[in-house]
């Protein structure tokens, strides 16, 4: 793996026009049903950018803008923005038998000279053990990206709390719950993420990172797109 240890993000300022320095991330993600492909995060202090390198990268990305805290899914295809918004929310207590888990890994090698961690839960008593999310991290290493990781993961977990009653009783276990609706992603504000699992069969490990000078217009959302929330499919104003 392919890994430098960067300084932190600044911007900076070239005539008129304004470029912003940040990381460019790259991961090979798994998901069932699909090929696995290669994802490109784009990130600076205030934004995060996620697209899809393989050939349907044409269709949309996301984008996190942290200064107002929301999330923006862009589909080419419907020329359609779904618009995610913070949502505050209590964890429940989901089971007895749900176990957290944060350890050095002893023999892994050292990245930037840092010691990788494993974070894992997992569903466990004298007859079950099911894992339900396993990440691998080096402490301290971005922590300007692992900030807005964070940060990104927050707003999700509310919105799937939000429709979460469209989900069966059935599927509501306690693994599911914990990894996938109840996850605030607190590991991001730990370190990188190098490896991650989840209980849906969602994997992604990191492939290379580097630092990048990015054009502002990145960041920016197609104009006179239709905006539109989970929980309500007609056009926002």
């Amino acid at each position: 793996m392919k890994l430098h240890h960067l300084p932190l993000l600044t911007c900076v300022a070239c005539g008129q026009a304004i470029a912003t320095e940040g990381y460019e991330l790259f991961y090979r993600e798994v998901e069932n049903g699909i090929d696995p492909y290669i994802s490109r995060l784009s990130v600076t202090q205030r934004y995060l950018r996620i697209d899809d390198l393989s050939e349907q990268q044409s269709s949309g990305f996301m984008l996190f803008d942290a200064e107002n805290n929301t999330i923006y899914s862009v589909s080419h295809q419907d020329k359609s923005i779904l618009v995610m918004k913070p949502f505050a929310y209590d964890t429940p207590a989901l089971s007895d038998k749900l176990v957290h888990q944060d350890s050095v890994l002893p023999d892994a090698p050292t990245i930037a000279g840092k010691q990788v961690h494993h974070y894992r839960v997992a569903l466990e008593d004298e007859t079950i053990s099911e894992l339900c999310t396993s990440v691998q991290y080096v402490p301290g290493l971005l922590p300007a990206v692992g900030k807005i990781l964070h940060a990104w993961q927050q707003v999700i977990s509310g919105n799937q709390v939000k429709i979460l009653d469209r989900t069966p009783e059935e599927y509501r276990t306690p693994c599911m719950l914990s990894d996938q609706v109840y996850n605030r992603g607190d590991y991001y504000a730990k370190g990188i993420v190098i490896q991650e699992w989840h209980s849906n069969g969602k994997q992604r490990v990191l492939q290379d990172y580097r630092k990048k000078q990015f054009d502002q217009s990145l960041f920016e959302l197609p104009k006179d797109y239709m905006h539109f929330s989970l929980d309500d499919t007609r056009p926002l104003p």
